[in-house]
């Protein structure tokens, strides 16, 4: 918006993509939330219900989260019921009462409550931590098979266009490579561990048409590997940076006037000069409207002095 008033530049190289839905296409961003009680296709992962998994990762996969499906005292609007108890839905109004995996703070099967940040080291070997986990910078959320999503290192590979996951095993670290979200891996050397590949517009935002195209080109989420179609075809940038934008505005100043004011011919100048007898009526004419307002007031002065006196001279007399 700054930019298309002409006055501003965007630096769009440092700019971040939020990942909050990237990549999942206009039925999550147009669609409901919940359809007769569950979660389209679309928006797995992101919002939840009573048949989804109760914790999910957050939507950026930094953080393991609980779903903040709640129970409220009374009806919710119409329009944001989705489940047959019209007092169940998410916790926040922002979202609609979409119930979604925001809760960070939650309880294991055990009754312990926890708060697992994927990017924090200090929880590396923890009492609730699995030794194939590994937390630090550059873990994220990872669905797994098990009751809760697992927290492991991830390489965002901008060559091959995907998401490698290192495991931890006890036969050395064991890679999973994710080229595409929903593929399921079984890693050897741990029983049931299956990894749910992520979608690598959520995990690596920056390899999926970074800085949104800088806002002079559209991603092109038809090609395997989407990347932006700038507008000018001659750029060749991946942020589409030297691409003018669809509308060009250049800044505008008020300019000065050019025309002289057009005066009537019945209306003086304003320089010319004033006769003595119209300074003369002049002056009469201010003197009798300060004549008359000074006996207006006197007037007023003494009405009121009257009305205020009447009760006294009645006591009196």
């Amino acid at each position: 918006m700054f930019e298309d008033t002409g006055w501003y530049v965007a630096d769009y190289s440092v700019s971040s993509i939020s990942p909050f839905g990237h990549g999942l296409g206009c039925s999550f961003v147009a669609g409901p939330c919940v359809v007769d009680g569950q979660v389209p296709p679309a928006s797995r992962g992101v919002f939840c219900g009573p048949s989804e998994p109760e914790i999910g990762c957050s939507p950026d996969h930094r953080m393991v989260a609980a779903c903040d499906l709640v129970v409220y005292n009374q009806d919710l609007p119409k329009k944001f019921r989705y489940f047959d108890d019209a007092k169940v839905g998410g916790g926040l109004a922002q979202l609609d009462y979409c119930p979604a995996y925001l809760r960070e703070s939650f309880l294991f099967p055990s009754g312990l409550r926890s708060h697992l940040d994927c990017t924090d080291s200090s929880l590396q070997g923890a009492t609730f931590a699995s030794p194939s986990e590994t937390f630090g910078p550059t873990s994220r959320c990872i669905e797994t098979g098990y009751s809760r999503p697992y927290c492991f290192r991830t390489n965002c590979d901008a060559e091959r266009h995907l998401v490698e996951i290192t495991v931890r095993t006890s036969n050395g670290e064991f890679n999973v490579e994710c080229p595409e979200a929903g593929r399921t891996v079984t890693v050897p050397w741990i029983l049931d561990l299956e990894i749910r590949c992520p979608s690598l517009a959520r995990i690596c935002p920056d390899l999926v048409c970074p800085a949104h195209c800088s806002g002079r080109g559209v991603c092109d989420w038809t090609l395997d590997d989407p990347e932006c179609r700038c507008n000018d075809d001659a750029d060749d940038s991946p942020i589409c940076a030297n691409s003018p934008t669809v509308t060009i505005m250049s800044p505008t100043v008020s300019p000065r006037p050019t025309r002289t004011p057009v005066v009537s011919e019945t209306d003086p100048p304003a320089s010319a000069p004033v006769s003595q007898e119209a300074r003369s009526s002049g002056f009469r004419h201010c003197r009798q409207r300060r004549e008359l307002v000074s006996w207006t007031r006197w007037e007023e002065a003494a009405m009121g002095l009257v009305i205020w006196s009447a009760p006294l001279w009645a006591l009196l007399f």
